[in-house]
């Protein structure tokens, strides 16, 4: 098992824990109270707009919301979300901006979500969701990480691979990640599973059948 992974299990209470009177919660005002449970000071209403941003988009083409004639709120099907198993590749980290912070993992680990995430630095304890600590750059890390092929319902990597790669890697590292992350994407996601993932710089998330394994999702 390669040093520089570290699984840590979800730890803070979620809405599993406790009971749900209806199988649909509002998105916007349950973000809110997720974000500001971090403490983030200055940086709350940075964090909650990047949250409602990648959760939303997240339902909205995953089918896991509704959007009531009358309101203009989006609920989350609750009841359709934990069925799912879903992977973020690249989900953020606590040391990250508030724009970088794992929101996806979090809103939907305390809402009792099966969701795993992965990111080079490790999270801090009691985070509501699975996470493991590895280097993206490696070759064969994700294979390492999950050796069971076609087990994930959804993999996201919205904000990662497309246009906010690692800083520090060379463009030639850049290109061998996205292509091994995409080929390993493949392996892992079922046959009936969405892929996530945004193609160029500030144009939307793009939720598809898989990309070619041979042409990994680029911003160029």
């Amino acid at each position: 098992m390669p040093s520089d992974k570290l699984f840590r299990e979800r730890r803070r209470p979620t809405l599993r824990d406790s009971k749900v009177s209806s199988p649909y919660i509002k998105l916007h005002e349950s973000v809110y109270t997720i974000v500001d449970s971090y403490e983030m000071g200055e940086y709350s209403s940075e964090g909650y707009s990047q949250a409602i941003y990648v959760v939303r988009e997240f339902l909205k083409n995953t089918g896991t919301s509704i959007l009531p004639d009358v309101k203009q709120d989006r609920y989350a099907d609750l009841g359709r979300l934990r069925q799912l198993k879903i992977l973020d590749i690249g989900c953020g980290n606590p040391s990250s901006i508030a724009t970088w912070a794992p929101w996806l993992c979090r809103v939907l680990g305390t809402w009792g979500v099966d969701i795993t995430g992965v990111d080079i630095e490790e999270q801090k304890p009691g985070e509501p969701f699975r996470s493991v600590r590895a280097d993206l750059s490696q070759i064969g890390i994700l294979k390492d990480i999950f050796p069971e092929d076609h087990q994930f319902d959804v993999i996201n990597s919205n904000c990662f691979i497309g246009w906010n790669p690692p800083p520090e890697l060379e463009p030639q590292q850049i290109a061998d990640m996205r292509l091994e992350i995409t080929k390993q994407v493949h392996r892992l996601l079922k046959s009936n599973g969405i892929y996530c993932y945004d193609r160029y710089p500030h144009s939307g998330t793009i939720y598809s059948p898989l990309p070619s394994p041979t042409n990994s999702p680029s911003c160029d």
